[in-house]
């Protein structure tokens, strides 16, 4: 009991240590030829293989001629691209890159862990080194196979699209509320005084009734009663105040109507007294 225990434990334990190594495996090398023949096909390829059921994105890889992932000197790294299919294959050409005294073929993934290496030292001229079957045990002096799909003509890898990134909405600003316009008050129209005149006191004439004696009205004529009577008016002009202009006009054809009003009176009265007798 203890011991299957024990078993159980370390089985856990190896899937969690280990299962991104299982999955980084997906692609294999799985032939090369490093020594073309010197008529014919004279350039060196690669070829590699998808085990997996899942599509495989090539640009997540390198492949260089060593297994210093660090070191680059002479023969830098492979950058691959393209997006291979599940149990597919594609050549990638390597034109004069591997040794032909020897050398170590190898798949790194992007952060410098080997996924797939093989070391070969004295290739046969125009002879590969290849799986068999497709992703099976290495066989040496095979004859090339070279698979018609280049790894370049493949779907390329989607270059990421950046998001963008949202700008933020400006605040609006408050329309400033528009103020009262004050209403203006009204100017008060300025009342012209009309002056009052002064009213100009009209001297009036005094008129001194003078008794005529009954002893003289017979013996008088006509004439001297008129005379008489015109005697006792005193039309002479009162020191009081003195009109001028118009108003002094108005006041002397006024006594002239007066004067003539008293003569009229006194002639009626003559003339009826000596119609009595």
């Amino acid at each position: 009991m203890r011991s299957v225990l024990i078993y159980l434990l370390i089985t856990v334990v190896f899937s969690f240590v280990f299962p991104l190594s299982s999955a980084s495996a997906a692609v294999v090398i799985n032939e090369f030829l490093p020594n073309p023949l010197g008529s014919g096909d004279t350039d060196e390829w690669v070829e590699f293989y998808n085990p997996d059921s899942l599509t495989v994105d090539l640009s997540q890889y390198f492949f260089d001629d060593d297994d210093n992932f660090e070191s680059d000197i002479g023969s830098p790294k492979k950058t691959l691209s393209g997006i291979l299919g599940p149990q597919s294959l594609c050549y990638f050409d390597l034109s004069s890159y591997l040794n032909n005294t020897g050398d170590t073929p190898t798949l790194f993934n992007v952060s410098g862990v080997v996924i797939d290496s093989h070391l070969y030292t004295t290739p046969t001229e125009g002879k590969s080194y290849s799986r068999i079957p497709d992703g099976g045990e290495w066989q040496g002096d095979q004859e090339p196979a070279k698979i018609s799909i280049s790894c370049s003509s493949l779907a390329p890898t989607p270059t990421p699209t950046s998001t963008p990134i949202p700008t933020s909405t400006p605040t609006p600003t408050k329309t400033p509320t528009p103020t009262k316009t004050p209403t203006p008050t009204k100017t008060p129209t300025p009342t012209q005084s009309v002056p009052t005149s002064t009213p100009t006191s009209v001297p009036t004439k005094k008129l001194i009734n003078t008794v005529i004696p009954t002893s003289q009205t017979t013996t008088l004529g006509e004439t001297t009663v008129a005379a008489q009577v015109l005697s006792s008016v005193d039309i002479s002009p009162q020191t009081e105040s003195t009109p001028s202009g118009g108003s002094g006009r108005i006041l002397i054809i006024s006594f002239l109507f007066v004067g003539l009003g008293l003569a009229l009176l006194s002639f009626v009265f003559v003339w009826r007294k000596r119609k009595v007798k």
